[in-house]
């Protein structure tokens, strides 16, 4: 039998990767370095330390920094932003990759539009969670020139864009916190990242229409590769918690390779004369393979109880080395999930055993071991009074 591990000996989900204090400064103080002086020991560096930051894997591009053309490009062209500074991104050729702080989108006359957090780039190609992606061909002006406010739910479908050409567009850091901005050529997008992130976006609907359940079946391939692009891919190793038993939650886990494990934590109770003690049991449910989904409870639940969230009804954490999964929140669940999708999902989830299940399953069990061990002691004990 399986020996289950205690919960320290899990690691938490990469929520935000956690850096340490001693690899950041060595990061720090290479990209203050002028870039065509850095050591090819100082790229190897750099190199590594970024290919271990889970932000570069789960945002926009989500790709390995490991390319001859990014080798070169880190070393003579990628610098560091001054803190607290503005820079003017019109025409430009540069993206720009937040790594600590936020940085401020300013119009021509100084006000603020918006702000995008660390973890996020933006420039003439701006790759964020909330889709505000600047450039000459898309427009986000109204009639009278101002910028419409769009959220984390916007889309490509009824996002527009201000026309750069026409204003004048900055960025300014915060004041209010160190804020670290990584400058990269847009050529290293449009020849390198861009390629293979629309590779990448055509090996995830390919995997999305080959799921288990045929949720995407009836789903147009344009809208497909709209959710796709709003997916965050999650590179794990062996025995990390993706969900904890009775936590918050709002997103659900597509298994693209690897396995996970389902472990559902029970209380019992039991009677030793007057008094009564309450012992916890770890119970292993099933194992998640590719193409399989889960965590979908916690979206299907999560209208009727907005001011109370739902929790997580389980606990899943991988067991292969490598495990990769693709997250969907809840809010790009709610604008591109259809009434048919949801009630696929909800039928099926309809054949999960609730907790009395469960426990009734498990106490049959323990009495059945229980019975097949006396048993057995009975069966050695006929057999030592035999002899």
């Amino acid at each position: 039998m399986m020996s289950h591990p205690t919960e320290h000996a899990l690691q938490p989900i990469l929520e935000e990767y956690a850096v340490e204090s001693q690899s950041w400064k060595a990061f720090m103080g290479i990209l203050k370095v002028e870039p065509h002086a850095r050591s090819q020991e100082q790229i190897d560096s750099m190199l590594h330390f970024l290919s271990d930051l889970t932000i570069f894997e789960r945002e926009k591009p989500s790709l390995p920094l490991l390319s001859s053309l990014l080798v070169e490009t880190f070393r003579k062209e990628t610098t560091l932003l001054e803190i607290s500074s503005i820079q003017d991104i019109q025409n430009q050729q540069y993206f720009y990759f937040i790594l600590t702080g936020n940085v401020t989108v300013l119009r021509g006359d100084q006000v603020a539009v918006y702000t995008i957090p660390a973890s996020h780039t933006f420039g003439e190609v701006i790759i964020s969670k909330s889709l505000l992606i600047l450039n000459s061909t898309q427009k986000i002006s109204s009639s009278d020139g101002s910028l419409s406010a769009h959220s984390a739910s916007s889309t490509y479908r009824n996002s527009s864009i201000p026309n750069r050409q026409t204003q004048k567009w900055q960025f300014r850091t915060s004041q209010a916190e160190e804020t670290v901005v990584l400058k990269i050529p847009l050529h290293v997008y449009t020849q390198e990242l861009q390629q293979r992130w629309e590779k990448d976006l055509e090996t995830r609907c390919t995997f999305l229409k080959r799921c288990h359940v045929p949720i995407f079946t009836r789903m147009d391939y344009a809208l497909l590769l709209e959710l796709a692009k709003q997916m965050r891919k999650h590179k794990l190793r062996a025995r990390t918690v993706l969900c904890k038993q009775d936590t918050f939650a709002a997103s659900m886990y597509f298994l693209v390779s690897g396995e996970c494990k389902v472990l559902k934590h029970l209380l019992f109770e039991e009677a030793q004369g007057r008094e009564h003690r309450q012992y916890v049991k770890f119970l292993e449910l099933a194992t998640f393979k590719p193409r399989e989904y889960f965590g979908e409870l916690v979206l299907l639940n999560y209208d009727i109880s907005m001011q109370n969230p739902p929790k997580r009804a389980c606990s899943v954490f991988t067991v292969s080395n490598e495990v990769e999964i693709l997250a969907l929140h809840y809010h790009t669940f709610s604008i591109f999930f259809t009434e048919w999708m949801i009630s696929v999902m909800k039928e099926y989830a309809d054949g999960y055993p609730d907790v009395a299940e469960i426990s009734h399953l498990f106490v049959k069990r323990t009495r059945w071991q229980q019975y097949k061990n006396s048993l057995v002691e009975k069966l050695s004990d006929s057999k030592s009074n035999v002899r």
